[in-house]
């Protein structure tokens, strides 16, 4: 009996271990994600760089991230995670060192290349193996979201912080040696399931035939295109909305900075708010409101530069709309993707994960290209607003496929 009770009190006790530490890792990856656009200002003067390269060094991170995040994702099931997770931090803390000892856009981009290989076992594998040590695996994944959520709330008033201490280059530093003290927490504490789990491991065959099937699928194609566009469009303000802000709203460093906090402040009520609506009303009506509320952000960011005087009032409340969509965007999708293939809900989502990360990719050279092209941020905000619509007009056919069915 006292051994059950033991074995039981353990076994609580390091899933909410676990539990904690998968945040702190989720926390840390989402920092290094989207502080990159914080530090870009101090970046760009340092390097002497022009956006279009700017960007070029954001998309080296999402082609390592995404790469390997397929790649970890269909083959979770034969790795040992407290394995693979200690491995690929120490990889992610190499690669943001690397990027602090940058002097080149050559070195920049290989630096933060390494660092999205890293990102990469920061989230499918803490999520897939966090569901296994809890029964409530909403919640579970939730809790750790929330990490990520938290995480570029707070990188945008810290990372100022730390600038004015030193320089940009010591908040990479920062970064790295919290990337580097997680990977021996990591192989000390996670366990990729409970002992009274059953392993069960995936045929790499099936899952591939399952993909063949789908691939076929116009509505997995127009969801996955409109995911890419969705893709596109969140990357420009994450990337140069602190510069815009500092360069052409004119304000201060840390205030521009700190709009990446506010959009985080504007995700947490999205994600609650238009996931529940998404319940009663269907989900294609609340990701077509989410993606109307990126709209009105992002056109709202736009014309606060135009609007003497209201600037700053405009563009927090804007940034706050915009960071409503934002937060809504990713459950929603998931959710909308288990609803149309819900047999082939692995092959369909690593598909999506795969055009998602094209839009990220292409994305930062491309609104910075266009932005020194026209000399002006606004341009590349503006196509950030078409890619929004367009987004909406991709997810038409699959509301009116499924209506037949």
């Amino acid at each position: 009996m006292w051994k059950t009770i033991l074995k039981n009190y353990f076994y609580f006790n390091r899933g909410v271990v676990i539990l904690l530490l998968g945040f702190c890792i989720v926390f840390v990856h989402y920092s290094i994600r989207y502080g990159y656009g914080i530090l870009l200002p101090e970046m760009l003067l340092s390097f002497g760089i022009s956006k279009l390269e700017a960007g070029v060094i954001y998309t080296s991170y999402f082609i390592g991230y995404t790469v390997f995040s397929f790649i970890l994702g269909i083959n979770v099931d034969k790795f040992d995670v407290r394995k693979v997770v200690s491995i690929f931090l120490l990889l992610l803390g190499l690669g943001v060192l690397f990027m602090s000892l940058s002097n080149t856009v050559v070195e920049a981009a290989f630096s933060f290349f390494l660092a999205g290989v890293g990102c990469a076992a920061c989230w499918v594998p803490i999520v897939v193996m966090v569901q296994r040590w809890f029964k409530k695996k909403a919640l579970s994944v939730a809790a750790i979201d929330m990490g990520a959520s938290i995480g570029f709330a707070l990188s945008g008033v810290y990372m100022p912080i730390l600038v004015a201490m030193r320089d940009w280059r010591f908040g990479w530093q920062v970064l790295s040696a919290a990337s580097f003290l997680l990977s021996p927490l990591a192989w000390l504490i996670l366990k990729s399931r409970p002992e009274s789990s059953s392993q069960e491991k995936r045929s790499n065959e099936k899952s591939f035939k399952r993909l063949v099937e789908i691939i076929k699928d116009l509505k997995l194609w127009m969801l996955g295109i409109s995911y890419m566009l969705v893709g596109f469009y969140i990357m420009v303000p994450f990337t140069f909305l602190t510069t815009y802000a500092l360069q052409e709203i004119h304000l201060p460093y840390g205030v521009a900075a700190a709009l990446i906090s506010v959009i985080a402040i504007g995700a947490i009520p999205g994600k609650l708010t238009l996931a529940s609506f998404s319940e009663r009303a269907g989900r294609f009506k609340a990701m077509v409101l989410s993606g109307i509320m990126s709209i009105i952000g992002i056109s709202g960011i736009i014309i606060a530069s135009l609007l003497q005087g209201l600037e700053f009032i405009v563009t927090v409340l804007s940034t706050v709309v915009y960071g409503v969509g934002y937060g809504s965007v990713w459950p929603l999708y998931m959710a909308y993707a288990s609803d149309l293939f819900s047999e082939d809900v692995g092959a369909a989502l690593g598909l999506l994960t795969v055009l998602l990360g094209v839009g990220c990719m292409a994305s930062p050279p491309a609104a910075g290209w266009i932005a020194d092209l026209t000399k002006t941020l606004k341009t590349s905000f503006l196509i950030a607003v078409i890619a929004s619509i367009l987004s909406i007009l991709f997810l038409i056919p699959t509301k009116r496929k499924i209506s037949q069915v």
